[in-house]
């Protein structure tokens, strides 16, 4: 199974890509995010687009939505599933 290696927000949702793939998932949910978080596991390599910093030009209300998504999505995932 592949690892998260890069994250980036898109239309409103944060996207994780997988290493060496060209695949990738998104959602604007946290517990689906947790989900595919908890399921694909981090590379050690892992990044982050500009564009979680800059979020509100990728679809969100706040430039810190989508690392707000993003951060509690993870709280999820080491907490609830």
């Amino acid at each position: 199974m592949r690892k998260i290696d890069f994250i980036s927000a898109c239309d409103g949702e944060v996207v994780l890509h997988f290493k060496g793939s060209w695949s990738n998932k998104s959602s604007a949910s946290p517990l689906t995010l947790a989900k595919i978080m908890k399921k694909h596991g981090f590379d050690e390599d892992g990044y982050m687009s500009s564009s979680m910093d800059f979020a509100s030009e990728y679809g969100f209300k706040s430039n810190g939505g989508a690392m707000k998504l993003y951060e509690k999505a993870r709280k999820l995932m080491r907490t609830k599933l």
